[in-house]
């Protein structure tokens, strides 16, 4: 691994802009789940992130780069798996049964486990597509009525290492914002992933076996 200091998205951002970014980051009218925590600060946390990964030898790049090839090949097998006659077959059944009243909360977790597709014979992923978009909080050009966003996401993804029972929850916007921002969200919220656990998840860096 290359041990000289990675280029950090933030150096190159005023002390007023990253208060902004701060602020639009719990700004619950710009994302209801929030990007970082109450007195947390964004410098430290990225900080913090990125000596976890120093010391598991890993890059934010080599790290958004096997996520974006899971999601990437998941997508694939799930376009595939959608077409199927049985898949079909399986849908009509829970939408009659949801017209009907029956249990929903059993005909979404059906609906939750059908959806899983299984990348490299150990990764199950699951993928949940959402209405709307979540823009890039990184995207300083914001004047409070328009955004012009470096980038935009709605889905969701549950990668599960079935070899190492590890697994992690994150939007499609979390890839972009580790490689381009370094970022990992704040501690303790609902999209927040620990760099220790992707690694493990992941089989990455030192740890990988």
């Amino acid at each position: 691994m290359d041990r000289r200091p990675i280029s950090r998205f933030i150096d190159g951002l005023s002390a007023e802009e990253i208060v902004v970014i701060e602020q639009r980051m719990r700004d619950p009218l710009f994302s209801q789940s929030h990007f970082l925590g109450v007195g947390e600060s964004l410098v430290a946390r990225i900080e913090a992130d990125a000596a976890t990964l120093y010391e598991l030898c890993i890059t934010h790049g080599q790290l958004a780069d096997r996520l974006e090839a899971i999601v990437r090949e998941a997508r694939r097998i799930r376009e595939i798996k959608i077409l199927a006659p049985e898949y079909r077959s399986r849908q009509q059944d829970r939408c009659l049964r949801l017209i009907k009243g029956k249990d929903t909360s059993t005909i979404l977790q059906e609906e939750h486990e059908d959806s899983a597709v299984v990348v490299d014979s150990r990764f199950s992923v699951t993928i949940a597509e959402y209405k709307g978009y979540q823009y890039c909080p990184f995207d300083y050009n914001w004047d409070g009525n328009s955004i012009r966003s470096c980038y935009s996401a709605s889905v969701d993804f549950e990668i599960r290492n079935t070899r190492r029972g590890s697994s992690m929850l994150l939007s499609e916007l979390l890839i972009h914002m580790i490689r381009d921002h370094q970022f990992f969200e704040g501690e303790g919220l609902r999209y927040r992933v620990d760099p220790r656990l992707a690694a493990d998840t992941l089989e990455l860096g030192a740890g990988a076996k």
